[in-house]
């Protein structure tokens, strides 16, 4: 919506973010400034404002790029699947407001490699088809997901 000069014209801002899977929340980076659309000013830290949650099985959520001032969780807290712990931003290495989603093997983003995302329980649609229900897996280039 608008011009795409503000943080605001962007249907994802300031959405929910919620937490994946159930687990224990291991390093919160929150008071980035953020971008101008079109900007990337405050890149340092590249993540933004940022929540990593350790979700057992040496799988960690990288949950950036959040807005300032919404993460709602500390280091320390449990969350369930479905919990919100923040707000979608443009803070970080980002030129438009967004959630960069991940999984990685390490809570260290530094020491960290990226792991495959299995979805369980999902309803997957591509090409314009009725959505299908999946039970577990990782979803096609190009298919959208839906719970």
């Amino acid at each position: 919506q608008g011009d795409g000069s503000k943080n605001t014209d962007y249907y994802a801002y300031g959405k929910k973010v919620l937490a994946a899977k159930n687990g224990v929340v291991v390093y919160v980076k929150s008071g980035v400034a953020e971008n101008v659309p079109g900007e990337t000013s405050n890149t340092n830290p590249p993540d933004g404002n940022l929540v990593v949650i350790d979700h057992g099985g040496n799988q960690y959520g990288y949950y950036g790029r959040l807005k300032k001032d919404s993460i709602s969780v500390n280091v320390g807290a449990r969350v369930r699947a479905g919990d919100p712990i923040g707000e979608v931003g443009n803070s970080g290495d980002s030129p438009e407001p967004q959630l960069h989603f991940h999984v990685m093997n390490n809570a260290d983003v530094a020491q960290a490699d990226g792991i495959p995302v299995i979805f369980e329980n999902w309803k997957a649609r591509s090409y314009s088809r009725l959505p299908v229900l999946r039970s577990q897996g990782i979803p096609a280039r190009g298919e959208f997901v839906q719970p």
